[in-house]
């Protein structure tokens, strides 16, 4: 295996003398840390506090025109009560990003990819192409960022490699459509004995590599000033069946907006996954929602019924919202469960670098019919502060009330910093 410490090791040394000489750095680092009170299986607690720092790092103008480096870092670790594979180290991102003329955007290394029906993250080579106003193409191709051990890279073969593209095009004023395709393997761990519900089988048939095969196609439209529609396919190859279908139609004034969508969907495993063993049958949901504006305050409403397999479960909400403060009322019932919430939050400027922060939720909820019905409570006081423009600070004091919890307090603390040098 390859490590990416080794890759970035390398680029730093090559191109240390071009960093020091680049025009633009910028970097932003967030630090949190949170410490809660976990209850375990047997009726026992253990307390945790833990700490996540995140660091993105850019540096543009890197040494040739329209060349640029780009990572960004998460580390956490646990420092009440020791946690597997702690401290954690993930690379969510590590790349060369080139762009030396306006219609051409390539980029090597670790990054994430969102193309149509292909998502992710890989280790390989994405390439963006505009045709002046016409049509734009993205393709990629790569190994699929490991699941643990983030500074690896997968082996570069047949049984690991991901591809796909995306399609668009806006040659029509009122129209953009999309096509897009996505091929996604990763070798699966092998299996060692009988399975409970599989049996056998994954024992005397080889585990297939392909995680997914997808097509997809995607429509926007504008009928009028107002009005706007949008559609989309995504059919799976893998299993042959569509995945997920839908069309939405949305109205928009200067104070009024309203939608309604219609979507189908079927429940997505990985075409390797043991849970293909279950019976997987589709679901599909109507909704409405709406928004009207009256000088400051803001009225939400949505509605939608969702059926599964002869069942339906209804969703409603309502909510107002003034400034900074805003008030909700949740309703779900049917299929799934019955809850009903309440929602309330405001933020009151102290000064004009600081902030307090007030919010709650109550619950009332029921997980199957016939269940005894429960509450929960959950507050948060904090405060909220930004030191100049590169420094903020957010400290919160979470409260939590139900059936697990009687009284159990949370903190949480959380720093942002950034910069940019310029050169």
């Amino acid at each position: 295996m390859k490590y990416w410490i080794t890759l970035c090791l390398i680029c730093l040394l090559a191109f240390g003398p071009v960093i020091v000489q680049a025009q633009i750095i910028s970097a932003r680092f967030n630090t949190t840390v949170y410490s809660w009170e976990q209850q375990l299986l047997n009726d026992e607690t253990a307390n945790h506090m833990r700490a996540y720092q995140v660091a993105q790092f850019s540096v543009a103008k890197f040494g040739v025109k329209g060349l640029s480096f780009h990572t960004y870092l998460n580390m956490s670790s646990d420092f009440a009560e020791k946690a597997v594979d702690d401290p954690r180290v993930w690379m969510y991102n590590c790349y060369l990003r080139y762009q030396a003329i306006k219609s051409l955007d390539v980029s090597v290394g670790r990054q994430r990819v969102y193309a149509g029906v292909g998502y992710g993250t890989i280790d390989g080579l994405q390439l963006k192409y505009i045709y002046q106003d016409w049509a734009s193409l993205k393709v990629y191709a790569g190994t699929m960022a490991p699941l643990r051990d983030t500074f690896e890279i997968g082996d570069m073969n047949a049984d690991e490699l991901s591809w796909g593209f995306h399609l668009t095009t806006s040659k029509w004023k009122r129209i953009r459509a999309g096509l897009s395709f996505a091929q996604q393997s990763r070798v699966a761990v092998p299996y060692s004995k009988a399975g409970v519900f599989s049996g056998a089988y994954r024992l005397d048939q080889p585990v297939s590599a392909l995680q997914r095969q997808l097509v997809g196609i995607d429509l926007k439209g504008i009928v009028t000033s107002n009005i706007k529609v949008q559609t989309r396919l995504d059919y799976n190859f893998s299993v042959h069946e569509i995945k997920r279908s839908d069309i939405g139609c949305t109205y928009q004034s200067t104070k009024f907006e309203v939608g309604v969508d219609y979507i189908y969907r079927t429940p997505y495993f990985d075409y390797n996954s043991i849970f293909w063993v279950f019976d997987v049958k589709p679901n599909t949901e109507i909704g409405l929602k709406g928004q009207y504006k009256w000088q400051a305050h803001r009225f939400h409403a949505n509605v939608a019924n969702i059926s599964f397999d002869g069942e339906s479960s209804q969703r409603l909400g309502i909510g107002w919202s003034w400034k900074t403060l805003f008030l909700g009322l949740h309703n779900r019932s049917g299929f799934g469960g019955d809850m009903t919430g309440l929602t309330a939050s405001y933020q009151y400027p102290i000064q004009k670098i600081l902030s307090l922060i007030v919010s709650g939720n109550l619950y009332n909820y029921k997980l199957y019919d016939g269940a005894e019905s429960e509450t929960a409570f959950a507050g948060t006081i904090g405060v909220n502060t930004r030191l100049g423009k590169r420094l903020s600070l957010l400290g919160q004091l979470h409260y939590l009330n139900n059936v697990y919890f009687s009284s159990d307090m949370r903190f949480f603390v959380q720093a942002n910093y950034a910069f940019t040098f310029k050169n």
